[in-house]
């Protein structure tokens, strides 16, 4: 599971991170935002191109990745804020605080400490992974989040119902109840293939075994007798009484 494509997610797990998410998502705004700002939240599949990210990371090595372009950040630090509008460099202290805020979102995602990662955006291909991504709308600012496949994994395996565990049998239990196959030998003859080739309809085959003792009950496959048998009717259909071995 650890690269399950996104496209292969079930709406029930993509349902289930989206739901984790906009509860962490929910709380930290209560905590951030000057006023409880309109949410809406949207998964869609992983794209870290072209794009400028903050990343932070845990011990554990999952890590969420925010988008962090100027436009991005002017809009999270106006809201933040409470101003409808904020014009000003990345170096400004409203953009500290929009910093800083994406930094302890990142902590909630993760579930504890977040740290800054060395590289803005971590290495992994969206194809094939299992990362997952979200559209955050609060108010007027738009925040693009892209967790590591790590935690994806992690969340799911919390959340999602174990499966149900192997059922055992015992060796004898499981043996017992394997079908077979039994045969019911009336006996052998060796003939020569001229003689097989040259038989007719009505013709005699003597065999090595009396019809009044019991026939051999053989394993389909083998040779050796289980038992002794005597062919009949039972009930209209045809059957075998077991006896002991000749």
């Amino acid at each position: 599971m650890r690269t399950r494509p996104y496209k292969l997610f079930g709406a029930h797990e993509r349902a289930l991170l989206t739901e984790l998410v906009e509860q962490a998502v929910r709380h930290w705004a209560g905590d951030w935002f000057p006023a409880r700002p309109a949410l809406r939240l949207e998964s869609f599949p992983a794209d870290l191109q072209k794009r400028e990210w903050l990343g932070f990371g845990n011990p554990a090595g999952e890590w969420w990745a925010l988008a962090a372009t100027d436009a991005e950040l002017d809009a999270l630090a106006a809201a933040l804020c409470g101003t409808g509008e904020v014009r000003t460099s990345r170096s400004s202290l409203a953009v500290a605080v929009a910093r800083s805020a994406l930094q302890d979102l990142a902590a909630a995602l993760l579930g504890g400490s977040a740290a800054p990662l060395e590289r803005a955006a971590p290495d992994f291909s969206a194809s094939g992974s299992a990362a997952f991504a979200a559209r955050v709308t609060l108010g007027e600012a738009t925040l693009r989040l892209v967790s590591s496949p790590e935690w994806t994994l992690r969340a799911l395996r919390e959340r999602l119902p174990a499966p149900a565990p192997a059922q055992l049998t015992g060796r004898r239990l499981a043996l017992g109840s394997r079908a077979v196959e039994l045969r019911v030998v009336a006996g052998w003859a060796e003939l020569a293939l001229g003689e097989l080739r040259g038989l007719q309809t009505g013709d005699v085959i003597a065999l090595d075994t009396r019809i009044d003792r019991p026939m051999s009950l053989v394993l389909d496959g083998r040779d050796a007798p289980l038992c002794g048998a005597r062919v009949g009717v039972k009930d209209g259909y045809r059957a075998a009484l077991l006896s002991v071995a000749r």
